[in-house]
C-alpha cells in the first residue's frame, strides 16, 4: 500500500485546527496531497478566511485557513 499526504510539526496553525504533530495531512477538501509542492500550490489557491476540510489519516477535521507563515528551516 502506498501512502501519500504530508507530516505535520507543531508549531503551526494547523495546531488550531486540531492537527497532532505526526499527523499526515493527506487531502484538503478534494485535493490529495503527495507532496509539499501540492500543498504549496493549494494553499496559494485560498485565502484566510476560507473554511476547508482536511482529510487527516481516516479523520476529516474542518478548520478555517489564515494567514500563510513559512516556518524556519
Amino acid at each position: 500500500m502506498e501512502f501519500c499526504g504530508v507530516l505535520f510539526r507543531s508549531g503551526a496553525p494547523a495546531d488550531v485546527a486540531g492537527v497532532r504533530p505526526g499527523d499526515v495531512i493527506r487531502a484538503a477538501d478534494d485535493f490529495l496531497f503527495d507532496s509539499l509542492d501540492d500543498l504549496d500550490v493549494w494553499v496559494e489557491n485560498h485565502r484566510p478566511g476560507d473554511r476547508v476540510n482536511l482529510v487527516i489519516g481516516e479523520r476529516v477535521v474542518p478548520a478555517v485557513l489564515r494567514a500563510k507563515r513559512y516556518a524556519p528551516s
